[in-house]
């Protein structure tokens, strides 16, 4: 797929070289004894152009992904116990390390999606790692 970016730019370029060859000359699309003037196959190229890139950039979008009411949360293990249990939580679907847990007393950062939320918050709480919120909507 062609970048929406480079897209809406090469057609530009087309736009501006399309502009000053008809200024002082004419192309066999824009010849004088075409119907319409070359200013108003101007004006439709440019009206075509920015509805494509407008098409372009909104399509672009679509599979974006929103990180609504995901929360990123500071782990700090006491024990090698629970830098192992921490570490296991990579495997479950809605966490994300941003910063693993890799020796006692040193932070980790994860991100819970909010299906993940309640589930591995309760097992923190079950395993006694201490944990805090430090962005509690990535998002905004």
């Amino acid at each position: 797929m062609i970048s929406p970016v480079i897209a809406v730019f090469t057609g530009l370029e087309s736009l501006l070289k399309l502009s000053v060859v008809c200024h002082g000359a004419h192309l066999l699309s824009f010849s004088p004894s075409s119907s319409l003037t070359w200013k108003m196959k101007l004006l439709i190229s440019v009206t075509t152009l920015l509805l494509v890139a407008a098409t372009t950039l909104v399509a672009g979008t679509e599979d974006v992904q929103r990180y609504h009411n995901y929360s990123v949360y500071r782990l700090k293990p006491n024990n090698v116990f629970q830098v192992a249990m921490i570490n296991d939580l990579q495997e479950v679907d809605g966490v994300d390390f941003w910063r693993e847990a890799d020796q006692v007393n040193r932070i980790a950062d994860m991100m819970l999606s909010p299906e993940a939320k309640e589930t591995v918050l309760q097992k923190l709480d079950d395993l006694g790692i201490n944990y805090e919120v430090i962005i509690s909507d990535v998002e905004q």
